[in-house]
């Protein structure tokens, strides 16, 4: 109804995706209110995108301005749960590269107007 705030899912199942479908609400994922509770916060917490299964277009215009496509957020340090869903982003869009040997050696040079002292020996790889 008009004064449901959200919609909570444990999976995407029928029902979920027919309301997805729909664009009025929002679906998280119960794990962000079960989290919450557990740790007896008094105010829900922002929603970053791993915690949202569906997203109306007001929450997505807002998300837009707070994190990146693959999830990363643009002004929270990043954590290694953040880190594994923005990584696990790339790959379902299709955004992984593989890069060369040699494509490592021209970022290093880049960052550090030369060979990189970390991988002194990379140069030598693109060689052979």
């Amino acid at each position: 109804g008009p004064d449901t705030f959200c919609v909570l899912a444990s999976e995407c199942t029928l029902r979920v995706r027919n309301i997805a479908k729909v664009g009025s609400y929002d679906v998280a994922r119960l794990d962000w209110l079960m989290a919450a509770m557990e740790q007896g916060v008094r105010v829900l917490p922002s929603w970053t995108p791993a915690d949202l299964l569906s997203i109306s277009s007001q929450t997505s215009e807002a998300l837009a301005t707070q994190f990146d496509k693959y999830g990363d957020s643009y002004t929270q340090p990043a954590t290694l749960e953040s880190l594994k869903y923005s990584l696990a982003q790339v790959e379902k869009l299709g955004d992984a590269v593989q890069l060369t040997p040699e494509d490592l050696a021209d970022f290093d040079i880049e960052l550090f107007s030369g060979p990189s002292p970390y991988g002194m020996f990379r140069l030598l790889l693109c060689i052979f």
